[in-house]
């Protein structure tokens, strides 16, 4: 699976990528954000931009090969040391990951993890430990927080009506789905009749926590 490049940690002195890949994303703010965040914390890292094909993602996740920035500069898949997923890799990214970096059931403190990507069936925030990848829903934990912290909205016994059923409506649909959270009912539209169709079929196949 892996090419068997032995992975060094970085010293401290050396610059830590990060970044954010998709097709297209040329028009991501992201590197704004994450960079400024970095230099006024003092990390010495750069967010960058990454576009990956539909066919270039499974090489990109489980491979150590080069890929150029949307600047042109090249940098190794195993010098990267986290990155972002957009559209539209969210699902495919999941399925590719949890085939080759299956969840360790055993330990109990990745429940609410594990829940939010098995049950969204998509993946937006990677880290590279080592050789090894892991993976989180941050849409599904985000969006929970800032209904609960930022809008201070009570969910328990609330009917919801979610319009759009992409990756990030899926993250929604998780986190409204934990079992502390307590919704009544969640109804979902789209303006794309297969990705409301593609939602509804993989939350029919999926138990309830």
């Amino acid at each position: 699976m892996h090419s068997g490049r032995t992975w060094l940690s970085m010293a401290n002195n050396v610059k830590k990528i990060y970044g954010v890949i998709g097709y297209p994303v040329k028009h991501s703010l992201s590197p704004a954000m994450h960079n400024a965040a970095f230099k006024y914390l003092n990390i010495n890292a750069e967010y960058k931009l990454f576009e990956v094909r539909p066919e270039e993602l499974e090489d990109f996740l489980l491979k150590d090969i080069l890929i150029k920035d949307i600047n042109g500069g090249s940098v190794s898949t195993y010098d990267i040391s986290g990155f972002n997923i957009t559209i539209p890799h969210k699902i495919k990214a999941k399925e590719i990951l949890e085939r080759g970096f299956p969840f360790n059931q055993d330990v109990p403190q990745i429940q609410q993890d594990l829940y939010y990507v098995k049950l969204s069936g998509a993946v937006n925030t990677v880290k590279r430990e080592g050789n090894v990848l892991r993976y989180w829903n941050t849409d599904a934990s985000g969006f929970l927080k800032s209904l609960e912290e930022d809008l201070e909205f009570k969910t328990k016994g609330k009917n919801v009506l979610l319009i759009g059923c992409g990756g990030a409506g899926r993250a929604v649909i998780a986190a409204l789905s934990w079992k502390n959270v307590e919704i009544k009912k969640i109804y979902i539209t789209d303006i794309n009749e297969e990705t409301m169709n593609s939602a509804k079929e993989h939350f029919s196949l999926i138990p309830q926590a």
